[in-house]
């Protein structure tokens, strides 16, 4: 993780009233020069998705204890499968 830069962003859903939540890692070996890496300047990209809400986060709907749980899972699942490869 220390060779990692790692971005996350909100992206306002075109057609809904929803949000989804990217990640993205930026190789400091390969962009030594960039500190602060924009989104298009990053390594590998991919989204949080689980089975509940398939990607879309519809903030209105939501409560902060609903989204808290559904990312710590999420995020939990994905660090796993990262650290697995």
């Amino acid at each position: 993780i220390d060779d990692l830069i790692i971005v996350i962003n909100l992206q306002k859903s075109d057609f809904e009233n929803c949000y989804y939540i990217n990640y993205r890692f930026c190789v400091k070996d390969i962009h030594n020069e960039i500190q602060y890496p924009k989104c298009n300047e990053c390594d590998i990209t991919s989204r949080l998705v689980d089975e509940l809400n398939k990607g879309e986060y519809q903030l209105d709907k939501l409560n902060s204890e609903e989204l808290v749980m559904s990312l710590e899972k999420i995020l939990t699942i994905s660090l796993f499968q990262l650290s697995m490869m």
